[in-house]
């Protein structure tokens, strides 16, 4: 695993988030486009992006593997939450704050940061089973989370929040890999460039938010400074040596680790404009984890490398 590569795929996410940030400071674009970039990248480049991953032709190898994974992204994704949840009592004086969090904790970056790095590393056939075993964290994130996020809303229904984009795509994705279905050519690459646009817009609205929001607290806040260290250090590490134990070994061992290692999911910053939580601070967490990443995930990947020699 070549170290290198990931440094230079984790510095490249930077550039769309200083692009975000002076395209909004200068006054070419304002909160409301802010708000509707967020709602465009959940909607349709996300489910774009869904989509893309998981065009792979049927193996009942693969599978079989694939559902093993999927395992272990529920077991650790219940063990993130419950993490999140009490610290996040801990650290929120209000239930916004608490929110952003809890979430925070929970899911990495696996997609907008963890597909690219993932195939850097370990090619296509990592990146399918990153997609496989990404399926929890797309469903969680896309709708349970939103429930959680919104839990002292009444208006909420779980259910609808089920039927959302995201979510429809990582069903239909699994479907089409299951019974080996190819879509036309021409759908298909289609699908494939707005996927590749959806890494770099999510950065940029990283950017756009962060120049709305009060940067004096953002490098002194140490909320953000715990959260990042739970999330980019503690739970690879401790993931590296749990899922060694019960036998795990290469991709099965390496995928979910490296996701693990992966700053605070964007998609927080999409949920925080989209449903009126603080989302500065979420900008805030987004950023300033992404920035630590790009030493402590070369430094995961080098701890991998060191502990299989």
């Amino acid at each position: 695993m070549d170290i290198s590569v990931v440094f230079h795929q984790v510095l490249l996410l930077f550039i769309p988030i200083v692009a975000g940030f002076v395209i909004r400071k200068r006054g070419i674009v304002d909160g409301s486009f802010t708000k509707m970039l967020s709602d465009f990248i959940f909607v349709f480049l996300l489910p774009c992006l869904v989509l893309d991953s998981m065009r792979f032709d049927f193996s009942l190898e693969v599978l079989i593997n694939s559902g093993l994974l999927a395992l272990v992204a529920c077991g650790v994704l219940i063990v993130l939450w419950g993490m999140g949840f009490l610290i996040s009592k801990r650290l929120g004086k209000t239930f916004d704050v608490q929110a952003v969090i809890e979430f925070s904790i929970t899911c990495s970056n696996f997609t907008f940061m963890g597909l690219p790095v993932i195939a850097s590393l370990f090619g296509q056939e990592g990146v399918f089973y990153a997609s496989v075993h990404n399926i929890p964290y797309f469903i969680f994130s896309n709708s349970i989370a939103i429930f959680l996020i919104n839990r002292k809303n009444q208006r909420v229904n779980l259910a609808r929040l089920l039927l959302n984009p995201p979510t429809i795509a990582v069903a239909a994705g699994f479907l089409l890999f299951l019974f080996s279905i190819r879509l036309p050519s021409v759908l298909e690459d289609s699908i494939a460039m707005f996927a590749g646009c959806a890494p770099a817009m999510s950065m940029v609205l990283v950017g756009l938010v962060l120049a709305g929001s009060d940067l004096s607290k953002m490098f002194v806040d140490v909320r953000i400074y715990v959260v990042s260290l739970i999330r980019l250090v503690a739970a690879p590490v401790t993931a590296f040596f749990i899922l060694r134990a019960f036998g795990l070994r290469e991709l099965l061992l390496y995928v979910p680790v490296v996701i693990l290692a992966m700053p605070v999911a964007a998609q927080i910053i999409l949920l925080s404009e989209r449903y009126e939580k603080d989302s500065g601070f979420a900008a805030q967490t987004v950023a300033v984890s992404t920035l630590l990443s790009v030493a402590t995930i070369p430094a995961v990947v080098w701890f991998i490398n060191w502990m299989k020699a």
